[in-house]
């Protein structure tokens, strides 16, 4: 349970480099290493679009921690999900594909476009040996584990 886990764990909050979204299936919480990755995945992603002189977009983060109680709710309507669940651990978020945070006016990106900036990312931080990830497709998100 979470309150067992409260003093390995620090409180995810929006910040420059990811933003979270309204969450119904898991708390804003993970594990110091986790919430690391999932800073340089944001910070290397904004980083990427300057770069390449595209407009500005946050990440958006769409799971974090769940309890048993989410895991249960969330196994009502989604038949994907699973009683052992990474999310259950404070290792592993999702982050949306097809959902970002425009940050500048004017020029926009489509989301396939933006999803292609954030797939250079994270396969970045895969070689990196930081993260497992997975392209979910029931799900528009990277599932992503921290190997930290």
């Amino acid at each position: 349970d979470i309150t067992s886990m409260m003093d390995q764990l620090v409180k995810v909050r929006n910040c420059r480099a990811y933003s979270l979204a309204s969450m119904k299936s898991s708390v804003p919480y993970l594990k110091p290493n986790a919430e690391s990755v999932l800073n340089q995945i944001g910070t290397a992603f904004r980083d990427s679009l300057k770069a390449k002189g595209l407009p500005d977009y946050r990440i958006l983060v769409t799971s974090l921690l769940r309890t048993r109680e989410d895991v249960g709710d969330l196994m009502k309507t989604n038949a994907l999900a699973v009683t052992n669940s990474c999310h259950c651990y404070g290792t592993t978020f999702d982050i949306s594909y097809t959902l970002f945070e425009p940050l500048s006016l004017g020029k926009t990106m489509s989301a396939e476009d933006l999803k292609k900036v954030l797939g250079e990312v994270l396969l970045d931080q895969k070689i990196a040996g930081n993260i497992y990830v997975k392209h979910e497709l029931n799900q528009p998100c990277f599932h992503i584990t921290s190997r930290n």
